[in-house]
């Protein structure tokens, strides 16, 4: 078998396409029915003394409807994907992670890392 050298570009390699696919199914279920653009910010940082993750979540169409509280579906998954591609803490530069919803009712997902400040 082949590997996909698309997704051998991928941050965390082909392992993490699974992790992306589960981060975008749990926004999906995570968000209201009517949201057909899902923007989700992901960014590292302390609280407590221990490495944790902030959230950004709404949609464009709906601005005053956006969180900052994940729920337990979509902290696992972003979990298992910041710890997949950044183990150290520190080290995840954050993410935009962005769904669409497609006439034909499919979810076309896209990501970027963020910049630096």
């Amino acid at each position: 078998m082949q590997s996909d050298p698309l997704l051998d570009l991928l941050p965390g390699g082909p392992a993490a396409m699974p992790m992306l696919r589960e981060l975008g199914s749990a926004l999906i279920a995570f968000t209201p029915e009517k949201f057909e653009t899902i923007h989700c910010e992901i960014t590292e940082g302390l609280e407590q003394g221990q490495r944790a993750l902030f959230y950004k979540i709404g949609s464009p169409q709906f601005p005053d409807e956006s969180t900052t509280v994940a729920n337990e579906r979509v902290h696992q998954a972003a979990t298992r994907f910041v710890q997949h591609v950044s183990p150290s803490q520190g080290t995840f530069p954050g993410l935009a992670f962005t769904t669409t919803m497609q006439k034909d009712g499919s979810w076309r997902h896209s990501m970027r890392f963020l910049t630096a400040a």
